[in-house]
């Protein structure tokens, strides 16, 4: 899975190996909000992009004579049921599991485990939220126990400070960790180690026209409080950690988390006032990125998972269209063909984009895309095992496929003869496809998708479902009624009301009538 040029890891002071008895491996992202600082002084932190070389940090490791323990600090999962791969270094994940259920021996697997047995580690613990809860991270807790005598420490709720919901406790091994790596300062740390794909507030627009916010994201900005000032805003999106007002004139108003985008001016873009005459939108969890109406593109927020897109933004003329996966964008041009920027695990590769020529619409999932072409031919980027890789019998241009949707980890394509295909992450049902859909004659003329879940509806409003974590969704058989109009969507992502609508732009109700 891994692709892309490396970094290495250089120490920003010189080093008093001897005094330290811990490493905490901090998550960039993690690090936005200062978490190195919170380390006590027998804590080395080693703040990580996910292009930095593995083997540089090896080489430095060594250095150290006394280290007994190991953290990794990063946001951890929401999802219980399916697994969603967390980047690490060297433009890979932690790990990966296959359909058997079976760890891979991957290179960042076999580096922790390397850890474990070069150091004589006495504990290893991972402060994401909830890792415990999901059955795939338990798996790969009990693979790396088999390494040595280590104790794997990790957490069932949330990871962080008490004001906040969290805690320093590894619910498995019952040990609080507050006091082996932090310092007394972690009290003034005002967030969890939670990763989240909804945003951490709430948006309310009262019936003068004034309008406010709360929850993590913060106070609405004082202009947009007074009486009337929804009547100049189109739209309002969000991230995880970020509104932003798009304005009918003048620059966009953005709040929340600096640095994924909140303060576009820390989030890398030298002129906020730029972030204006806006026709598209696209929101990772940590950057934005914007199309305007004379077909350039900026970006603003988190620099390694996409708020940086200075690398190709000579390429950025002429587009049409822009899509986001969690942590990289994908802009579309109207000669049809793609550029991508990025984090280098999730972003379309330079390979994958010789193969995005003639491209009409994309979609993505969390971790990759997917192109069609004008031809009915589907072209793939991003993660391999989440979609990035598409299906030979998609590729030609006898695929005549008209329509791709996706869910978070897997993609559906209707082909024209009225058949299925779907592809990516079994457990995101790309696998366990109904031959209803899949056989000649199945007659369907429309997909949805959630989170989980695809379902395709027949020419005689037949409604056919599938997941691979048994989620309850509409019985399959079931007809619907004549003129009925379906909408789908993964959580609340669109509300509409006199007052305007909310988007979200990386899945979006869809309606769909049935005459």
């Amino acid at each position: 899975m891994s692709s892309g040029s490396t970094i290495q890891y250089v120490p920003p002071t010189p080093v008093e190996y001897s005094k330290y008895t811990s490493i905490m491996f901090i998550d960039s992202v993690v690090e936005d909000m200062r978490f190195s600082s919170y380390c006590n002084d027998s804590t080395y932190p080693i703040v990580y992009s996910y292009s930095m070389s593995r083997e540089s940090i090896n080489q430095f490791i060594s250095n150290f004579i006394n280290l007994k323990r190991i953290a990794f600090a990063f946001h951890g999962t929401i999802n219980t049921l399916a697994y969603e791969p967390q980047n690490f270094i060297n433009n890979d994940v932690f790990f990966d599991i296959d359909e058997s259920l079976t760890i891979k021996n991957t290179d960042n697997y076999l580096f922790v485990k390397g850890l474990i047995q070069q150091l004589s580690l006495t504990n290893i613990d991972f402060l994401g939220c909830g890792l415990l809860l999901n059955n795939t991270w338990r798996l790969y807790f009990e693979s790396l126990q088999t390494a040595g005598n280590t104790i794997i420490g990790a957490s069932d709720d949330d990871t962080g400070n008490i004001k906040y919901g969290g805690d320093w406790v590894m619910e498995n091994t019952s040990e609080d960790v507050k006091s082996v790596y932090f310092n007394e300062n972690v009290e003034n740390y005002q967030y969890t180690l939670q990763r989240i794909m909804s945003a951490r507030g709430f948006l309310a627009v009262k019936t003068d026209g004034s309008i406010y916010s709360w929850g993590q994201i913060g106070n609405t900005p004082a202009a947009l409080q007074q009486s009337g000032s929804r009547d100049d805003i189109s739209y309002f999106y969000y991230s995880t950690w970020v509104f932003i007002a798009v304005k009918t004139s003048g620059p966009a108003v953005t709040w929340g988390v600096a640095s994924y985008g909140g303060d576009p001016s820390s989030g890398g873009l030298a002129n906020p006032a730029d972030i204006k005459d806006i026709s598209k939108v696209a929101t990772g969890v940590y950057a934005f990125a914007v199309v305007k109406t004379d077909g350039s593109v900026i970006s603003w927020g988190n620099s390694t998972n996409g708020g940086d897109s200075s690398s190709v933004q000579s390429q950025l003329t002429n587009v049409v269209n822009i899509y986001a996966n969690s942590t990289s964008f994908a802009a579309l041009k109207s000669d049809g063909t793609v550029v991508s920027w990025g984090s280098g695990t999730d972003k379309i590769t330079d390979s994958q984009l010789t193969q995005m020529t003639n491209v009409v619409s994309m979609v993505a999932n969390s971790y990759a895309y997917a192109a069609l072409r004008s031809d009915g031919s589907v072209a793939g980027g991003g993660v391999g095992s989440f979609g990035g890789d598409v299906p030979a019998s998609l590729t030609g241009s006898s695929a005549n496929v008209t329509e791709i949707v996706n869910t978070m980890g897997a993609f559906a394509a209707l082909k024209s003869d009225g058949t299925v295909v779907a592809w990516g992450r079994y457990d995101y049902a790309s696998t366990g496809v109904p031959s209803s859909v899949t056989a000649a004659g199945s007659n369907i003329v429309k997909l949805y998708s959630n989170n989980y879940s695809f379902v395709a509806i027949k020419s005689d409003r037949t409604v056919i479902y599938w997941n691979n974590i048994g989620s309850p969704g509409p019985s399959s058989g079931t007809t619907l009624p004549t003129n009925a109009t379906l909408f789908t969507g993964h959580d609340i992502l669109m509300a509409q009301s006199q007052y305007g609508v909310i988007r979200h732009s990386v899945a979006m109700l869809a309606p769909y009538n049935l005459s």
